[in-house]
């Protein structure tokens, strides 16, 4: 592994123990005895591909490049919230002029 590895210390009262670094995501459940570490088993060189994937994403995200850009999504609640409604923000002012009053 190229950049940098993370080591995972134990501390059970008997000194610290050194793990072998591993990559994952640690699990959180209802159930405490469900907790656990879920570690992939990615060779050295996938995990730097994915290395260097990811800080070509945080560069892009930095310079404000989001091409090609995604279709729009539709939004069953847009109609709703008057989302294309032109004088939107005047009604919802318009909404909340009396609102006091119930409160």
């Amino acid at each position: 592994m190229g950049g940098f590895a993370i080591a995972v210390v134990s501390d059970a009262g008997d000194g610290k123990q050194w793990a072998e670094p591993a990559v994952g995501y640690i699990l959180l459940p209802k159930k405490l005895s469900e907790v656990g570490l879920a570690a992939g088993d990615w060779s050295g060189e996938e995990f730097d591909e994915a290395m260097e994937t990811a800080s070509e994403v945080i560069r892009r995200v930095r310079a404000g490049d989001f091409w090609p850009p995604s279709d729009p999504v539709e939004d069953e609640l847009a109609a709703l919230c008057m989302d294309e409604a032109l004088d939107r923000m005047e009604r919802i002012k318009l909404s909340q002029v009396d609102r006091e009053r119930f409160v």
